[in-house]
């Protein structure tokens, strides 16, 4: 248990909400992000969190490739019942199902800004959940792909010198679909 004195309401815990300071501190301390700012550079510097390393990205800027770290465990929870309330490992399917959420229009988050028309079929998916009672977060989405356990490649619909900075803030951090 970790108790924080905070001097303001926060919101909630949910990344997808993550819109004003303080529930964004509280968030970081509890959930991480593919990069994140190297805490002394200056200026601001990108560096892995989640990410094994810096990504690939392709000539023309388009395609950023992500290696995952291997071994990183959610925080044991109930919600975990093929482990038995342990929790599992960290793979690139979380970073593609968390990025949904922030487009999922039943969610109506707060972070859908970051990527609004900036991720390939992203805004297609958000639009045919908008007609259906049921967001199917299995239907895929052609800009969001997890390759394999520990990869996961996203494509934009253009170029974004900006792009890499989104991805270290709350609202893009790891959520179990559990």
């Amino acid at each position: 248990t970790v108790k924080l004195s905070v001097s303001a309401k926060i919101k909630g815990l949910d990344p997808a909400y993550a819109n004003d300071l303080y529930s964004g501190t509280q968030i970081s301390y509890a959930y991480e992000g593919l990069l994140q700012y190297h805490y002394l550079k200056r200026p601001y510097e990108l560096i892995p969190n989640l990410a094994e390393a810096m990504p690939k990205v392709s000539a023309d800027g388009k395609t950023i490739t992500f290696k995952i770290k291997k071994g990183v465990l959610f925080q044991d929870d109930v919600s975990f019942k093929a482990t038995n309330g342990k929790g599992r490992e960290l793979v690139a399917e979380d970073f593609v199902y968390s990025f949904k959420r922030l487009a999922d229009p039943k969610l109506a988050s707060t972070g859908w800004w970051i990527f609004d028309g900036k991720i390939q079929g992203l805004n297609e998916w958000r639009d045919a959940a908008k007609k259906s009672d049921k967001v199917d977060y299995s239907k895929a989405v052609s800009g969001l792909k997890a390759v394999d356990r520990y990869t996961l490649r996203i494509k934009l619909t253009k170029r974004s010198a900006q792009f890499l900075y989104y991805l270290a803030m709350p609202f893009t951090t790891a959520v179990a679909k559990e």
